[in-house]
């Protein structure tokens, strides 16, 4: 769950997050599912199953979307856009 959702953001997006606290949102991460899907049912009159993962995954990645620092790279997904929209900007932030 959460070691493929860090992955996933790693390689999806440029975005520089804050280390120390990557450990502790990839530990709560599988408690918060676990929550939810203890109480789905009563909740959302839902069970979850395999639907969890996705959960868990998603969880992980706005907890990682949350720890992001602050620069200006928000323009570099913008610029992939556009490339691939065959729509080429000149503007881009620096990028490591």
């Amino acid at each position: 769950g959460p070691l493929l959702c860090v992955y996933a953001f790693g390689m999806t997006t440029k975005w520089k997050v804050k280390d120390k606290f990557v450990p502790i949102v990839c530990l709560l991460s599988p408690f918060i599912t676990y929550y939810i899907g203890a109480n789905s049912e009563a909740w959302f009159n839902y069970e979850f199953s395999f639907e969890l993962l996705i959960l868990n995954g998603l969880i992980t990645f706005v907890g990682l979307y949350f720890l992001k620092l602050n620069d200006n790279e928000d323009t570099y997904f913008l610029h992939i856009l556009l490339r691939y929209g065959r729509i080429v900007s000149k503007k881009v932030s620096k990028v490591d």
